[in-house]
């Protein structure tokens, strides 16, 4: 079955502004993994990314590569505050951990499962004013950054 998602993805420009683009996620999923497209329009000209991961980490880092020099994706999946859940792949969910010490993996474990989850449950595509890029200098228990240096195949 194939799954179709809508949104606007806010992209930063070359000038420092920012550009609300649509953007479509289409998702068939599969015995191990998906089939996942990200598109969007900027500028009037399409831009696509592919990926395999219900999480659609790869499918943005392939989008934000196809994108121009200068423009570059701002949403809670790109930002070193958004975590991926810990128990497993799920589309269009992020935690945003803005505030909260995270140094690796098992700093989110006892967090799971507590009443906190639920405020900081965030879309994907989401943004806000505290968006940081991601960085090897901070740890982001996501793979969007991982894939972005193409050290993470699907």
């Amino acid at each position: 079955m194939i799954k179709t998602y809508t949104d606007f993805l806010t992209v930063g420009t070359p000038d420092g502004g920012d550009i609300r683009a649509p953007l479509t996620v289409t998702m068939e999923e599969k015995k191990i993994g998906a089939d996942v497209k990200a598109e969007i329009t900027l500028c009037g000209k399409k831009f696509e990314g592919r990926g395999t991961w219900l999480d659609w980490g790869d499918a943005f880092a392939a989008l934000q590569k196809s994108l121009p020099g200068g423009y570059s994706l701002k949403c809670c999946l790109a930002c070193r505050h958004g975590n991926m859940w810990i128990y497993g792949r799920v589309p269009n969910l992020i935690f945003c951990m803005h505030g909260k010490k995270v140094d690796d993996k098992d700093d989110l474990i006892g967090f799971f499962g507590s009443d906190e989850e639920a405020e900081t449950e965030r879309k994907a595509t989401d943004v806000c004013e505290n968006f940081a890029p991601q960085s090897k200098d901070f740890y982001t228990y996501n793979d969007y950054l991982y894939c972005l240096e193409g050290k993470i195949y699907g």
